[in-house]
């Protein structure tokens, strides 16, 4: 009987082994996967970054576009003022 726990004993480390390198291979797997998601996240701020940037690029030439607008409509307005004040020549003839 004696030999027969010490079989026993062996499948018990045997086991223990087997659970311990599926543990570390579980653990493998995780580290893996945790550097993929890692990559993953520094890609997607980057690309989040570039386009903020983008973004702020599009916004200036927008915001210069309108300040244009702006001007040249402040400029219409002013120059037909100016036009509905002077007699129309042509009517007066």
């Amino acid at each position: 009987m004696a030999a027969d726990d010490d079989s026993n004993d062996n499948d018990d480390d045997n086991l223990s082994m087997d659970d311990a390198t599926h543990v570390a291979n579980k653990k493998g797997h995780s580290s893996k996967w945790s550097s993929r998601t890692e990559g993953l996240v520094k890609i997607i701020e980057a690309l989040i970054k570039k386009q903020d940037e983008q973004f702020s690029v599009l916004v200036g030439i927008v915001g210069i576009d309108v300040a244009r607008d702006k001007v040249a409509a402040d400029k219409r307005m002013k120059l037909n003022g100016e036009l509905k004040k002077k007699p129309n020549l042509s009517l007066q003839a």
